[in-house]
Formats: C-alpha cells, sequence, structure tokens
C-alpha cells in the first residue's frame, strides 16, 4: 500500500462529514484511512464508524482523549502505507490531491506543497518560500534548512511548517516519533516537521496547494495558550538533531520563530521584555489589524492593563465584529488621539505597506510600530530564551 490518510478527531462532528468525503472521493485510490477518535463526547465517533462501514480502506480506531501529539503518534504506529499524511477533521482537499502530488513527486521521503487558509469570506494561498524542485541531502542542507523556521523576512518560514501539506515516508516518521514530547500542546507540527526535516535524503517542494485549511474564530488554536505549552515546545526545538548545521544559526532561526509564535498566542509574555512593547507601556494606541493577530494583541492588553487601547482600524472594518471598541477604516484613524499605531498583521511587506498608506494619510513615521525580528529584538528574545 503507498499511502496512509491520517485523520485525527475531537468533537468535530459538525464538519467530519465534508472532511471524510473529500477523502473517500479522492481519484487516487492505493490508500488507507485511518480515523483516529480522540475520546469525543459528540457524534463524532459515530459518523468514523459510518463512514467505516461503506468503506473498506477505513479503520476507525477509538482511544481515551491524550491530545493531538500522541493521536497522531497512534496513527503513525498503526499505518501500513509507505508514505503517511494528516487531514485535519475541520478542513478539505481538492479531489485529485494524492494522484496530482505523487505524479509530480514519485520517490522522494517528503513531498512539500501548499495550502489555501479559507476564512469565512476569502481565501489566502500559503506556498513555500524555498523554490520548486528536489532536493537531494546535501542540498537540503545547505539551500532548505538555514530557512526552516525563518526565511529572512519576519513572519515567514522557509518551509511551511504544516503536516497536512507534507507526504512523509512512514520510515522516516518512525524514526522521529519518540523524538517529539507528548507534553508539546502548541507548535506540534513544527515539532514534528523539523525532526524529519534534518533526517531527510529527499525532499520535493511543489507550489500545488490543495489544502483547504479552515479558520475558525472558536477553534482550539484561537484559545488562550497556557506559557508552559510554548515553553515545552522550545525545549523539544532545542533538541533537534541538526547535524552539521550551525547551533548559532538554529538558535537565531529559534529566536525568530519563538518571537512569532509568542507573539501570535501569548504577547502577554513579552511585555517589558522586548523594546517595543517597554516603548508602549501605558500610552494611548491603535491597533490596525483586527484578525487573530490583533485579536489577541488586544485581549493581552486589556487583561493585563498594559496600554490603554483607544481603538482598531482595518481594511475590511465594516465586516469585523466582536469588539467593544471602536473598529474603523484608515481614513477614521484621524478621529482619535493616540501615542502610536501598532500594526498587526503576520506580513511584513504588508505592514510596510499600511505604514506607507499610514504616512500617505496624515500619520507620522515615528508613530508607526510594528514587530520585525531587528537585531534589537532578536537580543531581547536571546536573553528571554536562555532564561527558559
Amino acid at each position: 500500500m503507498k499511502l496512509s490518510v491520517i485523520v485525527p478527531i475531537y468533537n468535530a462532528q459538525e464538519y467530519l462529514d465534508k472532511c471524510l468525503s473529500c477523502i473517500v472521493n479522492q481519484s487516487y485510490v492505493d490508500m488507507e484511512i485511518l480515523l483516529i477518535d480522540d475520546g469525543s463526547t459528540d457524534e463524532s465517533g459515530k459518523i468514523c464508524d459510518k463512514f467505516a462501514k461503506k468503506d473498506a480502506r477505513i479503520r476507525v480506531i477509538h482511544k481515551l482523549n491524550e491530545g493531538l501529539v500522541k493521536t497522531r503518534k497512534c496513527g503513525i504506529a498503526l499505518a501500513s502505507g509507505e508514505y503517511i499524511t494528516f487531514v485535519d477533521a475541520d478542513d478539505w482537499i481538492d479531489k485529485d490531491t494524492y494522484s496530482n502530488l505523487f505524479e509530480k513527486a514519485s520517490n522522494a521521503d517528503i513531498i512539500a506543497y501548499g495550502m489555501i487558509e479559507e476564512y469565512e469570506n476569502r481565501g489566502v494561498t500559503k506556498k513555500n518560500n524555498i523554490p520548486i524542485g528536489i532536493y537531494d541531502k546535501k542540498q537540503i542542507q545547505e539551500q532548505i534548512v538555514p530557512y526552516i523556521l525563518y526565511s529572512g523576512i519576519f513572519y515567514e518560514f522557509g518551509l511551511l511548517p504544516n503536516l497536512v501539506c507534507k507526504i512523509i515516508k512512514k520510515e522516516l516518521l518512525i524514526k522521529c516519533i519518540e523524538k517529539v514530547s507528548g507534553d508539546v500542546t502548541i507548535g506540534e507540527d513544527v515539532d514534528f516537521s523539523c525532526n524529519v526535516f534534518f533526517e531527510a535524503d529527499s525532499i520535493c517542494v511543489l507550489d500545488d496547494t490543495p489544502y483547504h485549511y479552515v479558520q475558525r474564530d472558536n477553534s482550539m488554536m484561537r484559545s488562550k495558550t497556557p506559557i508552559n505549552a510554548l515553553i515545552e515546545l522550545y525545549k523539544d526545538l532545542r533538541n533537534v538533531n541538526i547535524k552539521n548545521y550551525s547551533v548559532c544559526e538554529w538558535n537565531r532561526q529559534l529566536e525568530a520563530y519563538m518571537e512569532f509564535v509568542i507573539l501570535l498566542k501569548a504577547p502577554w509574555f513579552l511585555f517589558d521584555k522586548l523594546r517595543l512593547f517597554r516603548l508602549i507601556k501605558q500610552k494611548r494606541i491603535l491597533i490596525y489589524g483586527a484578525g487573530n493577530f490583533g485579536r489577541e494583541f488586544k485581549r493581552s492588553m486589556a487583561e493585563k492593563d498594559y496600554t490603554n487601547v483607544v481603538a482598531m482600524a482595518d481594511k475590511n472594518w465594516e465586516k469585523v465584529k466582536g469588539y467593544e471598541i471602536p473598529i474603523v477604516g484608515i481614513d477614521g484613524i484621524k478621529d482619535f488621539e493616540f501615542d502610536y499605531i501598532i500594526i498587526a498583521i503576520l506580513n511584513k511587506n504588508i505592514c510596510e505597506s499600511v505604514r506607507d498608506t499610514l504616512i500617505q494619510n496624515g500619520v507620522e513615521n515615528s508613530k508607526i510600530l510594528f514587530f520585525k525580528a531587528s537585531d534589537d529584538e532578536m537580543q531581547d528574545m536571546n536573553i528571554l530564551l536562555e532564561g527558559i
């Protein structure tokens, strides 16, 4: 058997039919489908059993709730395929996904491709920031490893870390499975991916985007993240076997990645620790960007009473809901008094474009701030992480 598709499932009854239907209806048929029910308390288990009765390729495993890492490890251990891939229970894939991918990259240890982040009113294409092609061991070390977690532009990976847009040889995952701690509850994909990247003899990078990664405000990824979870992730990544790669360079990548993930998941942890936060303490700020990052940023500011958020601005401000403070477009910014504008967007190029637009609309450049993994920020992160 060529492929094992592993679907970790926990209380996903609302989305599971669509997810499983797109897998069983793939044009590629030389595969098994492992549905790992991680102790769901809704109807997810019954939905899995219903699909299994109709398709002999499906195996259902019902187990006690243990979290995503242990659920994935369970699927890996049970898989029969030469290759393994993952699909999250609330996502979906194009009909010819596996046929097209195997046709383009038949023998690589890892096939890495892109995805489309599906929001309520739009889709955002995410691709790897490594040129397409097949890379051997030497090329991986020279052209992929230096950019795994940090492409050189803050907020951007060299290779997308998401396991759901990878097809990986089972023997490679088995070799790395124990290197990923079961205590990691955030950044699990990065942990798995970094370990297999360093062990792979070949990686095929494609620009296909057949995976649809659904973004939901009520998902687990939007819930508050305990700092211990981020510390466990950092410890795991520090212990990755980086072979002959420079420890100093790997730590630099880790510092940029950890700044990114802490800003996104627990920005309050960096209060008083990064220069930008010290600059805005107890100041009046306006946040530009009402997406997930902006939402978490604003929530942290309010909970810690760290600064006074007078308003939020966004290009699509008329569609933004759920805030108890004013939401305006760029034209409305002039109606507020503030000391600084924080651009809360996880894309450096967009941040710079927004900055230029704000300046054109009369905002002083000295009042516009955003995170960019500067030398000063990296020095602060190094001091912080060395203390963990």
